[in-house]
């Protein structure tokens, strides 16, 4: 019996256009950064599932051909050691099937973990661009206060020069 293999529970281009971040609209990404991180997080607790049931099933198996073995050997007058009996249960075709299903589900599983560590580095960049904009702003606001100072200040200086040559003017 062979078992059919798992489709990977995360797809990869959709996971490329999720994690990444559009640095226009930083809005959005706040926004979604905590949908999007428990989305793979269902997805990561399903792998873990997944491979839970693969692991039983193995085992399971394991020990079937194991008393199977075990049997055999001892009706045959053999000598009954774990090596032999190990060795017995690793060339078993079901048992190498259930084990090759583990190893795809654990996969899954650290495609799923992965996944849910490139969303937490995406929320940290995410936090780290709104605090970079928000002292960006900060600084072109500073800036045009200045400006609108220098244009304020500079027009009183202006009104003071006027005044003061036409006093000299007036004088002379």
């Amino acid at each position: 019996m062979t078992t059919k293999k798992d489709p990977l529970l995360i797809d990869p281009k959709q996971f490329q256009k999720d994690v990444s971040i559009n640095p226009v609209d930083m809005d959005s990404n706040l926004i979604q950064q905590a949908a999007l991180f428990a989305q793979y997080a269902v997805k990561h607790a399903d792998a873990q599932t997944l491979e839970g049931r693969r692991r039983l099933k193995r085992d399971i198996i394991k020990a079937q051909v194991d008393k199977k073995v075990r049997d055999q050997l001892a009706s045959e007058g053999g000598k009954v050691t774990e090596a032999i009996v190990t060795s017995k249960i690793h060339q078993d075709k079901e048992y190498v099937n259930h084990q090759l299903a583990l190893n795809e589900a654990k996969a899954n599983t650290a495609l799923g973990w992965a996944a849910l560590e490139a969303f937490r580095q995406r929320r940290d960049m995410v936090i780290q661009l709104c605090v970079a904009a928000r002292e960006e702003g900060k600084g072109t606001a500073r800036v045009q206060e200045a400006v609108a100072g220098e244009g304020v200040e500079g027009a009183k200086r202006q009104r003071a020069l006027d005044i003061m040559s036409k006093a000299k003017k007036e004088s002379s």
